[in-house]
Parts: structure tokens; sequence; C-alpha cells
């Protein structure tokens, strides 16, 4: 149970209202951070491509099928991704399963199919994978391509050595991860 606050915030004399979620530049925002409202969201709007694809997977190529994830599914869960991706795995696992079955509707596998191949012949990656793929290109950016970042991230980071001498976990995971995708 939330635990409500007494306290009220004001913006020119006037009081905002509490509210257990918002959507900011289309991207659910909740009172708890843990993303439940934006990734039932996302789940929701890719739901109702199931029984298209299923419809379709049998009229075009597979290069047209290839294409239409990529124009319908696949900036749906790219969209915000290093916000609501930073979640519980067990808040993301049915969106993790819907985009198994949409791949898996639209290359014409079998249930028996591993999903490592359905990512594979589609060359892109699980949602988990993309979170971190995506904050390793921010992180990238920020490095060596500053003026490709809005200015507001002009001084939204700070490098390992402005603080200390050694080298951190993320520094390495995003230098690992990073090569892997490579």
């Amino acid at each position: 149970m939330r635990k409500k606050h007494n306290f009220t915030l004001q913006l020119c004399n006037n009081d905002i209202k509490q509210v257990s979620s918002c959507k900011y530049v289309g991207v659910y925002v909740d009172d708890q951070l843990n993303w439940k409202n934006h990734i039932e969201y996302v789940h929701k709007k890719l739901l109702k491509f199931v029984s298209i694809f299923y419809k379709l997977r049998h009229k075009v190529n597979s290069q047209i099928l290839q294409t239409v994830y990529f124009s319908f599914i696949h900036p749906h869960l790219l969209y915000g991704i290093e916000v609501y991706a930073n979640t519980k795995k067990s808040f993301l696992k049915g969106l993790m399963i819907l985009n198994n079955k949409l791949l898996r509707t639209l290359q014409q596998q079998t249930l028996r199919t591993h999903t490592v191949e359905l990512y594979k012949n589609y060359n892109t990656l699980t949602i988990p994978d993309l979170h971190d793929y995506q904050l390793c290109n921010l992180v990238h950016k920020f490095l060596y391509n500053k003026e490709k970042l809005p200015p507001a991230y002009s001084n939204h980071f700070t490098q390992n050595y402005a603080v200390h001498n050694y080298c951190t976990k993320i520094g390495m995971i995003c230098t690992y991860r990073a090569a892997k995708q490579l």
C-alpha cells in the first residue's frame, strides 16, 4: 500500500495535483518509477498487431515482413527504452513474450524455435539488450560526439577521471557490451 505524503507542491500559486501516473513526451511516468504503466501501454499497442501479422505473413515475402516489424514494432519498443527497461525483469516479461510472439509470427517459426534465432534472423536485440545498447550509445555520444546530444545533456554526466582515478563497473560493462555487439 502506498503512503500518501502530506505536502503540496505549488506552481504560480496553483496546487499541483498528485497523480499516480502521467504521460510526458510519450512515456508514462508513475509515482513509483517502476514503469509498469508505460510497459502496459506499449504492450497494448503491440498486441493489436498480432492478428494483423498472422494474416499478413502468408501474403507478402520475408523482406517485407522484416520491414513491417522495424516500421511498426521496433520503434515502439525503442522509444524511451533507456528509462522504462531499467526495471524488474518480471515487469518486462509480458512485453518480451509478446515481442517473441510477433517475431515468431512474422518469421513463420514454430514455438520450438529458440528465441536467439528469431533475434539473429532479424539482426536485432532482446529488450534488456536493447536497453543496455541504447545506454551505451548515450554514453558513447557523451564521450565522443557531444554535439549530437541535446544541450540539456552537456553537464548531465561526470567522467570517471574527474571523480577518482580507477575504473568503475559501469564503464567496464559499457565497453564490454559495445565490443560484444560489433
